[in-house]
């Protein structure tokens, strides 16, 4: 395939029947530049994607693509991404890789946008070197087997709006860190067995519209800053451990009119 269309640029058999392994050779069609097979019933390994440098989208969400056997192993056609500098967005949700994502994700290009690996039964954690990738826009990694803590570095991403990890194992504490992702407007942790205090900070992000932290185990009080939201439409704290009273600077939302109430629902333990 790759060694006939030698002048391919972009390739679209999405939405098919396909099935079968993603043929190797389509590694040697060095003018691809977007690639999209998902929505069919692709198995076997991910070919490595590395010799196409030019490559600018790929998307295999929605297959039957394995990694496989152990799920220690990394997932190393995610390593010879980084030779495709002019990467933009990366989907591979929707797969059983079974396998824990490498630290050298932290090498893509600065002008990779947005990734994507939801339901892809993700093991480990989420690595550090995540906080390197500065162009980006969106993380989707949402319904996998992540453990750990969200890494501090995810405050380094300046430019991020959307971070999606909610139906995971994350643990530990929100970090004070997170705070600096001042272009963030989604923010869904939940369902996770997150704890501790939601930090006050997180409330002063002026671009937050969308927030799910429910199903955790946050305790203390909701931040009084998250009721100075101007933007805020969906807000969801339930299924925690707050405690104390609702204050009455919920009226200062000034998305409230459009607010549906289930919308904006907590768990809080009235005390007297």
């Amino acid at each position: 395939m790759g060694l006939s269309l030698l002048n391919l640029e972009q390739l679209y058999l999405n939405r098919n029947s396909l099935s079968g392994n993603i043929p190797t050779s389509i590694t040697n069609a060095s003018k691809l530049t977007n690639l999209a097979m998902n929505a069919n019933s692709f198995s076997g390994s991910i070919p490595m994607f590395g010799n196409l440098r030019l490559l600018q989208s790929i998307r295999i969400w929605g297959n039957n693509l394995t990694r496989a056997e152990f799920p220690i192993q990394e997932l190393e056609f995610l390593s010879s991404l980084t030779n495709c500098r002019f990467l933009r967005e990366f989907d591979i949700s929707n797969n059983p890789l079974n396998s824990i994502l490498p630290s050298s994700i932290g090498n893509f290009s600065s002008s990779f946008q947005a990734f994507a690996a939801y339901r892809s039964s993700i093991n480990g954690v989420i690595p550090q070197e995540i906080g390197n990738l500065s162009g980006l826009l969106q993380i989707t990694l949402s319904r996998n087997k992540l453990i750990g803590s969200l890494p501090a570095t995810l405050g380094q991403l300046k430019t991020l709006q959307r971070l999606y990890a909610h139906t995971n194992q994350l643990e530990g504490f929100i970090a004070h860190d997170l705070c600096r992702m001042s272009s963030l407007g989604e923010l869904n942790l939940s369902s996770n067995v997150l704890v501790g205090p939601i930090p006050e900070c997180l409330g002063e992000l002026q671009y937050l519209k969308i927030v799910y932290l429910s199903s955790n185990n946050f305790s203390s009080t909701v931040p009084s800053s998250f009721w100075n939201l101007r933007d805020i439409v969906r807000l969801d704290l339930s299924s925690n451990n707050f405690s104390g009273q609702l204050p009455s600077q919920v009226g200062n939302l000034e998305a409230a009119p459009y607010l549906i109430c289930h919308l904006i629902t907590f768990l809080v333990r009235f005390q007297a």
